[in-house]
This record gives C-alpha cells, sequence and structure tokens, in this order.
C-alpha cells in the first residue's frame, strides 16, 4: 500500500520482498531471527529509485520459506537493516518517545526518556518496541530512536545514560465566558 501511495504521489519507490534483499533467517518459522543481508542489492535499488519500502515482519529461511520475526517484528526488521547499511534508524510510532509507563492510563502524566540504555529499555512494557530489537542492537552496539515521524521529540535506545526529557510545560487550562445568554436574532 505504501508503494501504490507513494507512486501516485510521484515518489518513485521499489518495493522490496526479503528475497530481493537477500534477507535471510534462522530459527523457528514463526519467531526467526535475521541473519543476513545482500546490502549491494539494496544499495543497488536505491540507487535506480531514492525510496525502498521493504515490508518488515518476515524473511526468509535457509530453504528459501518464508519465516517470521516473532510479534513486533517489523521493529527487529527496521534495526537489522538500518545497523547492516550503517544508516540511522528512528522506528517510527504513535508516541513521541518511550515513557516511563503507560501514558493512557489513569495516573499522572508518566515521564518522557530523551536517552534510555538498553537495558533500561528491556524492562519498559513491550508493547511498544520488540524486546528482540532491543537485544539485537545491545549485542550490536547500535543505537536507534523511537518516536513520530516528524518530531524531534524522540527517545535515543543506546548505550549511553537513562535521561528524562526536559518537562514540558503542560498547556494553561482553557478558560471560556459567556455573555449575553439572550436571544440572537429574530
Amino acid at each position: 500500500m505504501l508503494g501504490l501511495e507513494l507512486d501516485r504521489s510521484g515518489i518513485p519507490a521499489a518495493v522490496l520482498d526479503a528475497s530481493a534483499i537477500g534477507l535471510k533467517t534462522l530459527g523457528a518459522r514463526l519467531n526467526a531471527d535475521p541473519v543476513d543481508l545482500d546490502t549491494d542489492a539494496l544499495r543497488r535499488q536505491l540507487e535506480r529509485r531514492p525510496v525502498a519500502v521493504v515490508p518488515g515482519f518476515f524473511g526468509r529461511d535457509k530453504d528459501g520459506s518464508h519465516s517470521l520475526l516473532g510479534r513486533g517484528g517489523s521493529d527487529l526488521s527496521a534495526v537489522f537493516i538500518a545497523q547492516k547499511l550503517g544508516a540511522v534508524c528512528r522506528l517510527i510510532k504513535d508516541v513521541d518517545g518511550l515513557y516511563e509507563y503507560d501514558p493512557s492510563l489513569d495516573a499522572p502524566a508518566p515521564r518522557r526518556f530523551s536517552t534510555i540504555t538498553f537495558a533500561d529499555a528491556l524492562q519498559l512494557d513491550a508493547n511498544i518496541i520488540q524486546q528482540k530489537a532491543v537485544r539485537f542492537a545491545h549485542r550490536h552496539d547500535y543505537g536507534f530512536e523511537v518516536g513520530p515521524i516528524s518530531s524531534d521529540a524522540v527517545t535515543v535506545v543506546g548505550d549511553n545514560q537513562t535521561h528524562f526529557a526536559a518537562s514540558e510545560t503542560p498547556p494553561l487550562p482553557l478558560r471560556v465566558g459567556l455573555l449575553g445568554l439572550g436571544t440572537v436574532g429574530l
């Protein structure tokens, strides 16, 4: 769908599956680990078209069969491919980073992390980022970002220290005054 929308918008994109970029996996078919990538094939595609769309979550095992990278496997796909390319990776989410607990809970507003260590990220709720992706990044000493597509408010996950973002001043409460309360018009 993304490839179609990019094309409709006039942005040339190559939609590539796991076999087109040599994304090889090892392990259980429903919870495999990525082990290899043909970075040259991916770079050749990027020379032809400025955007490559690679559906995450799956690869090909040694027999050429599809294998899945586990629940949340698109995170692992993104981190794995970016690390192999030596590129910056931002996992695009509908939140502006990682929080000390779920911001949707009926509780005081949680603090957002500006930076967080791999170990601390693994202690958080696994619903935001796949823990396999964090463990892979940690093993390869590869930091990545978590946040929305068009914001600088992100959390950097890596070997740095864990720090909370500076407190954002909450918006002032809206005050509304009504004057008149009479009939308007006839």
